[in-house]
């Protein structure tokens, strides 16, 4: 398929038949701005340089100017693209029927655009190839499973010996990296850490895990959001369904607890509910998590040890996180709601040193109203 001729080619063709010269000449000649020599840029910048020291002001404004103009157009060029998106998901049929109709119409075209573009990008091409291979694979990724483990089986069937072969091929590899295996199991459980955990995953699920983990990662998101994954980050229990959760030692189960929350509408009440019921809680809270927690204390000593950190004191880590998390469990016994000034009603309640400021008033009052508030306080404090 002959190129059409360029109308640039046919004037020049035409003055050549006319036997113009001077205007074949003036072709050579440069147009525009190209036509000032490099002296006479330079004398342009120079003079550009002492206007603009000669009339800051202007100059400011002038490139302030040019600024609003380059946001403004960069906002239009945006505002453009999401048009042009939208329009083209509205009638993506047509387009692609369009777009098949000109291949249909036109493919020496169309291989010429092709071959001129892998040409000029041939890293480009090849990334968009493996990407558009990934994709495939993944959208049909129990198909090429099913495919490649016929295929294996295949093999398997027309060369038995083939594992035995590669292992001897290669027999020293093989046994240095039992050796380092083995090693790390020593190692491992010489310094009372656990063993090596290893999760095994198929491409395309790691594909998307990775996929999902930059998504969130990447998300800008508002203080609210950041103290709601705060408080589901501090809080292990959460998702407990509150009637499966253990029993209160008030005497029911959680829900005729919660009822009895519900009642306390007067913070008075509420505070004598819970002097009544939080040493239960804690002590039945320490009593199953005791062993968990000290065992967790026992392998962050050893992480320590190895940083060349002093290790934890036993004792005094172990009561400090026991309550840590004991209070996050009374929260969903007692706090389910997550109120801001209940929660902190209920941790000037069981952390009062910490607090004993901001906590002065209501203890005192509640220490007028009941005479069993000192001696839960000095409970929850052991």
């Amino acid at each position: 398929m002959e190129a059409e001729e360029q109308p640039d080619e046919r004037a020049r063709g035409w003055r050549r038949a006319r036997g113009d010269d001077s205007i074949e000449r003036n072709d050579e000649l440069p147009t525009g701005r190209a036509r000032y020599s490099e002296e006479q840029r330079e004398k342009a910048r120079e003079s550009a340089r002492k206007w603009k020291a000669a009339n800051p002001e202007r100059a400011r404004a002038q490139n302030r100017e040019q600024m609003r103009r380059a946001a403004a157009a960069r906002k239009a060029k945006a505002a453009r693209s999401v048009r042009d998106r939208a329009r083209y998901h509205e009638h993506r049929e047509e387009q692609l029927a369009r777009h098949r109709q000109l291949r249909e119409d036109h493919p020496d075209k169309v291989r010429e655009y092709r071959d001129r573009y892998r040409a000029k990008h041939p890293e480009r091409v090849v990334e968009q190839s493996r990407r558009a291979s990934e994709r495939w694979r993944d959208v049909n990724a129990d198909a090429v499973r099913a495919a490649n483990r016929v295929a294996a089986e295949k093999r398997r069937q027309q060369d038995p010996d083939y594992q035995r072969r590669a292992y001897h091929r290669d027999v020293d590899a093989q046994r240095a990296r039992s050796r380092t295996n083995s090693r790390r199991r020593s190692r491992l459980k010489e310094l009372g850490l656990p063993p090596r955990r290893t999760h095994a995953v198929y491409a395309d699920q790691k594909r998307a895990n990775q996929r999902a983990a930059d998504a969130f990662f990447s998300v800008r998101r508002t203080a609210a959001q950041k103290r709601d994954l705060q408080l589901e980050m501090r809080a292990p229990y959460t998702r407990l369904m509150r009637a499966e959760s253990h029993r209160a030692t008030v005497g029911g189960d959680a829900s005729s607890l919660e009822e009895r929350l519900n009642a306390a509408r007067d913070i008075d009440a509420e505070r004598a509910l819970w002097e009544h019921v939080l040493p239960g809680l804690v002590t039945r809270f320490t009593e199953k998590h005791r062993d968990r927690i000290r065992e967790e204390i026992r392998l962050d000593s050893v992480a320590r040890h190895i940083a060349g950190k002093p290790a934890y004191d036993t004792a005094i880590e172990l009561a400090r996180r026991i309550r840590a998390e004991a209070f996050l469990d009374a929260v969903q016994h007692l706090a389910p709601d997550h109120d801001p000034a209940r929660l902190r009603r209920l941790h000037q309640m069981m952390f009062p040193r910490n607090n004993a400021r901001q906590a002065q008033p209501a203890a005192e009052r509640i220490e007028a109203s009941t005479s069993a508030s000192a001696p839960v306080r000095q409970g929850l404090l052991r």
